[in-house]
């Protein structure tokens, strides 16, 4: 007969016996606490039932399996914090820290679990709480982990801003979690930092659609501009395939973002240095969207928009042309 230690042991990595599935669960169940067992015990028992927990219902009592679940990650987070304090050795000292933040997140990825299945806004704040201090004791050369551990704190403060009262604070607190989440990758001409970039510039984009702060629209405007550039820089030297539609689409999306920012920040300051800016966005919105086998419409609209505007500020022919292609290009009549 195969021990309980044995069957948590085995399935610490991944879901591989089905059949040990029912002992784990039942160790749950039969337990109000497991905070005097040993450390290593407290991580394999609570990682392991947590796969067990995605794999069923179980007759109706998930919810309440998986928020005893939560309370066993507490009690890790609780004892691993007691013990970091302790311990002399470096090398042990180091694996308790990761231990630590190790529960953290995976007591995020129970609570979104329970919210899931309740919509209670209370657990959508203990994901986002989980997953934030994840990520701030995350260990430095885990940099993936802490970036996708504030990343889903961001998706906690991004639900609660949408759908909870407090809507600036969690618009603040998701801007901020972006932030840090793009701040933590390395690589910062990657595809991984043009994506993060994008959200970042979206994030901020919803913040200021809430608080009406011109500062969040001019971080949107060069985040998003910050995504396409790296896009365009890598389709020009040739790093990105014509055929890669996906990506070349991104980039218009992040230009037409970027564009579509600062001529609002133009029609609200009449600086000419933010028309100009919308002028040098929608010049690389109009070169993606001419790579695109399926350009839409409303990316060649927005360049007339601000070549128009171009051309009234600056009484520049060569503008107003210019407009009108674009504007023909969107399968549309001038009818300035």
């Amino acid at each position: 007969m195969v021990s309980l230690e044995k069957e948590i042991d085995r399935n610490y990595n991944g879901l591989k016996h089905y059949e040990d599935i029912r002992d784990i669960i039942r160790c749950i169940e039969s337990h109000d606490s497991i905070y005097t067992k040993d450390i290593i015990f407290i991580k394999q028992l609570t990682k392991s039932a947590q796969q067990c927990l995605e794999k069923a219902n179980f007759n109706g009592k998930k919810e309440e399996l998986l928020k005893k679940l939560y309370g066993f990650h507490g009690e890790g987070i609780i004892k691993s914090r007691e013990l970091k304090d302790k311990i002399k050795n470096d090398k042990i000292k180091k694996n308790v820290k990761k231990m630590y933040s190790h529960f953290y997140s995976h007591a995020g990825d129970v609570a979104q679990d329970i919210f899931n299945i309740n919509n209670n806004p209370r657990w959508a704040e203990e994901w986002y709480d989980a997953k934030l201090n994840a990520a701030k004791n995350a260990l430095p050369e885990e940099k993936e982990f802490t970036t996708i551990c504030y990343q889903e704190a961001g998706d906690a403060a991004n639900w609660l801003m949408d759908n909870t009262e407090d809507k600036e604070v969690w618009a603040v607190r998701n801007v901020e979690c972006i932030r840090n989440a793009l701040n933590s990758i390395k690589d910062k001409n990657s595809i991984r930092y043009a994506n993060m970039s994008m959200t970042y510039g979206i994030a901020n984009e919803k913040a200021y659609s809430i608080l009406k702060k011109r500062d969040f629209k001019k971080k949107s405007a060069k985040a998003s501009k910050k995504s396409g550039e790296i896009i365009l820089r890598k389709l020009k030297n040739g790093e990105i395939s014509p055929k890669n539609q996906k990506l070349i689409n991104l980039g218009a999306i992040a230009f037409h973002h970027a564009a579509y920012n600062s001529i609002h920040l133009y029609n609200k300051s009449n600086k000419i240095s933010d028309l100009r800016e919308a002028k040098r966005c929608s010049d690389k919105l109009v070169y993606l969207a001419d790579q695109s086998l399926n350009p839409h419409p409303g990316n060649y609209e927005l360049a007339s928009d601000i070549y128009n505007a171009w051309h009234i500020r600056t009484q520049l022919k060569s503008a107003e042309k210019k407009s009108k292609r674009l504007l023909k290009k969107a399968g549309k009549d001038f009818a300035w």
